[in-house]
């Protein structure tokens, strides 16, 4: 008989009233009989709460805060609210792809003591609705043997949207911004939690210039105080080294192109310590003669086609 594991989707809004109603209706429209939508709404100032009340469903539950909080302490008001083992956070702005939860509980069959799995996500242009891609790493399907490892070292970060995890680990630390994401799933590396790759496309992120992580100079600003929160923790320092430095040279790169390179010294000063003087010196070096970033992008995509997703 087949086993269908409860699971909880939570979905955090605040002024979504845009995308939400998509969102919602691609949990509620899963193949799948063993699931709740739990939808936490923050005190938005447009249409939201109309969109949502549209939908009269009894696996939908809604919870409408007081006050509004920023985005990770609305995350963990979210995952709060779930009453199932299995939690998936969906942002507000994404979509759950048809038979993603199916294919999730399948994978947890076949690995019951797994503490999360990480699915795939394709990219979605928002203008043009055509997919730009999909999240690449560098790892096969199955158990990831150092977790800790595979989310430093993949240049495409692993996508919250896509993770499925146990309720009591879906707690997020509220004082690192919009990468609160990223702490999360390094804290679970440094635990060891068994994590498993699942490899199928399980959500739809749309890229859009409202989207909160759509702002680069600010997600790269805060990655990099977790990376050097962390860094001094872990066993193996060199793997966030080379990570903070593809970050720097590559957050060299767009704000050169922005005629800022001043923000970009400051922001290498500020990782000095933790990556040494001759990173320092070559990153520094490298402002002066900044590297297109519409090339980095393609020989990104180069590398990914022919040897994988290694920087």
């Amino acid at each position: 008989m087949k086993y269908y594991p409860p699971i909880s989707i939570c979905i955090p809004v605040y002024n979504g009233e845009d995308y939400v109603g998509e969102a919602i209706q691609s949990v509620l429209d899963q193949d799948y009989p063993n699931f709740e939508v739990n939808v936490c709404e923050n005190v938005s100032t447009d249409g939201t709460l109309n969109v949502i009340q549209r939908f009269e469903d009894p696996r939908l539950k809604v919870q409408v805060a007081d006050t509004h909080v920023h985005l990770a302490a609305n995350l963990n008001r979210a995952a709060q609210m779930a009453t199932q083992p299995w939690v998936l956070v969906l942002s507000a702005d994404d979509m759950l792809l048809p038979g993603a939860l199916d294919t999730l509980a399948r994978n947890l069959g076949k690995y019951p003591d797994a503490d999360l799995l990480i699915g795939r996500a394709s990219y979605i242009v928002e203008e043009e609705n055509r997919v730009l891609g999909r999240s690449d790493y560098i790892h096969e399907e199955g158990v990831v043997p150092d977790l800790e490892n595979f989310v430093v070292g993949n240049s495409f970060p692993v996508n919250i949207n896509a993770v499925l995890l146990k309720k009591e680990l879906a707690v997020f630390r509220e004082d690192c911004g919009v990468v609160c994401d990223l702490n999360l799933m390094i804290k679970l590396g440094q635990e060891e939690r068994r994590a498993v790759l699942v490899d199928n496309e399980i959500i739809g992120y749309r890229e859009h210039a409202a989207a909160t992580s759509s702002n680069r100079v600010k997600m790269w600003t805060e990655s990099l105080a977790v990376y050097l929160d962390y860094i001094d923790q872990s066993n193996k320092p060199e793997f966030y080294r080379r990570r903070i430095s593809r970050m720097l040279f590559w957050c060299g790169a767009f704000l050169a192109s922005e005629n800022r390179k001043e923000d970009a010294k400051a922001l290498i000063d500020q990782a000095s310590g933790a990556i040494g003087g001759l990173r320092t010196k070559a990153l520094k070096l490298s402002l002066a003669f900044p590297v297109a970033l519409s090339l980095l992008e393609r020989a990104r995509g180069l590398r990914r086609r022919f040897i994988g997703n290694s920087s």
